[in-house]
């Protein structure tokens, strides 16, 4: 993932398609199902696993989107895969309906870790075709193929991105986190990879709270200008495998409306 930009604001990292698809994936697959590490186990990643998510407005709690996930087995190849199939619908303040239809396939490996292998993910505006993702992880040779699509500027991008063991899809931030706190790690940093392909420095901050939650914060590593850009937080239980309990953050910029996501099934 490349460095930051210097950018005064998060807002100007945004083109149209980011904003809109990294909404989809912040809010709507926010329980993705295993991150982007090389063989890390995952506890809650069964075949025949079905949740439910939903995120609010948290000023007024108005119903700002939501999430269905089912996680499968499958076989290819004389290898097995987790096979995790989300759908997502999300509506922003300014009345745009998103819906998003993603697989993410996770190799199997012998002692039960788990590599992510693929996602794959296709989305909608107002029902009319939007994006399309697909990146592909290469742990062997420590590479990733991205391939982007904007289809409704019909602009197509692809990309190489080198993978460190601290690389994370977006999709894969809250199982990524769930380690973080397993592990016992309380501050550092990592590289995110966002759909277009872009790459940021982040760091988190992970402390636990009187309700027995660990907290987990998430910025842009960017120095001096890092106060400007909103805080993600992330909670998990404070009790082994540590599960997701909540996110809450902007919808979808810096000034923006503050959403709550939570499992309700």
């Amino acid at each position: 993932m490349s460095n930051y930009r210097p950018p005064l604001t998060w807002s100007t990292c945004y083109n149209d398609a980011m904003k809109y698809f990294l909404v989809l994936v912040l809010i709507c697959e926010l329980a993705g199902s295993a991150l982007a590490l090389f063989s890390v186990k995952i506890p809650d990643l069964a075949a025949g696993d079905r949740s439910a998510y939903e995120t609010r407005l948290k000023e007024s709690g108005r119903l700002a989107g939501s999430s269905e996930r089912d996680v499968q087995k499958a076989r290819y190849a004389d290898r097995d895969y987790f096979v995790v199939k989300t759908t997502g619908r999300a509506e922003l303040d300014n009345g745009d309906k998103l819906t998003s239809l993603t697989t993410a396939y996770y190799l199997i490996n012998p002692d039960g870790s788990v590599n992510v292998y693929s996602h794959e993910g296709a989305s909608k505006k107002n029902g009319q075709p939007f994006t399309y993702v697909k990146i592909t992880f290469d742990w062997p040779g420590r590479v990733a193929g991205l391939l982007f699509k904007n289809l409704e500027k019909k602009q197509t991008k692809t990309k190489t991105i080198e993978l460190t063991e601290n690389t994370v899809y977006a999709s894969d931030l809250p199982p990524y986190l769930q380690a973080i706190v397993r592990n016992n790690r309380p501050a550092g940093k990592f590289k995110l990879i966002i759909p277009t392909g872009d790459t940021y420095n982040m760091t988190y901050q992970a402390e636990a709270q009187e309700n027995n939650a660990i907290r987990v914060d998430l910025k842009p590593d960017l120095g001096i200008f890092s106060g400007l850009i909103p805080t993600i937080t992330f909670w998990f239980q404070a009790e082994a495998p540590h599960q997701f309990i909540r996110y809450e953050g902007p919808q979808s910029g810096p000034f923006s409306p503050i959403v709550v996501e939570k499992r309700i099934k």
